[in-house]
C-alpha cells in the first residue's frame, strides 16, 4: 500500500501528464471512488451508490489497484515505443526502476517509476 505522500506525488504527476496527453483513461483503470468507463467524455464512474459522470480532469487513478498499474505500464509502452519496457524492484538499492530502451528512472514506488518515465520518453520526442 501507497502512503499518503507517495499518492500525493503520484496524483500531482498524473495530473501533469494528463494535462500534457501523455496518459489517458483506459479500461479497467479504477479512481479511489469507483470504477471508471471510458468511452465517451465525461468519464462515469461507477461506485456502491450508484454511477456519476465526471470530468477526467478532475480524478485520479487508484495507484494500489493492480489492473490500474498495468495501464500505466502499458502507456510506459506506449510512450517509450518499448514493447519490453518494464519495472523491478532493486532489493539492494530499494527502490522500483522503470526501465526501457537503455533508460532507466528511480523511484520510491513501482507507479511511481512508471509515471516519471512516461514524462522522460515523452520529454526525449
Amino acid at each position: 500500500m501507497l502512503t499518503t505522500d507517495q499518492i500525493e506525488r503520484c496524483n500531482a504527476l498524473w495530473r501533469r501528464l494528463y494535462e500534457r496527453g501523455a496518459v489517458r483513461w483506459m479500461m479497467g483503470m479504477i479512481t479511489r471512488c469507483g470504477t471508471v468507463v471510458v468511452g465517451a467524455d465525461p468519464l462515469r464512474v461507477h461506485s456502491s451508490v450508484g454511477s456519476v459522470r465526471v470530468s477526467p480532469a478532475d480524478v485520479v487513478p487508484n495507484f494500489n489497484h493492480p489492473a490500474t498499474r498495468g495501464c500505466v505500464l502499458a502507456m510506459l509502452r506506449e510512450a517509450s515505443a518499448d514493447p519490453r519496457a518494464s519495472v523491478v524492484w532493486y532489493r539492494a538499492a530499494r527502490q522500483w526502476v522503470a526501465d526501457w530502451q537503455d533508460c532507466e528512472i528511480e523511484a520510491e514506488t513501482e507507479p511511481e517509476s512508471m509515471l516519471r518515465a512516461i514524462e522522460e520518453a515523452a520529454d526525449a520526442k
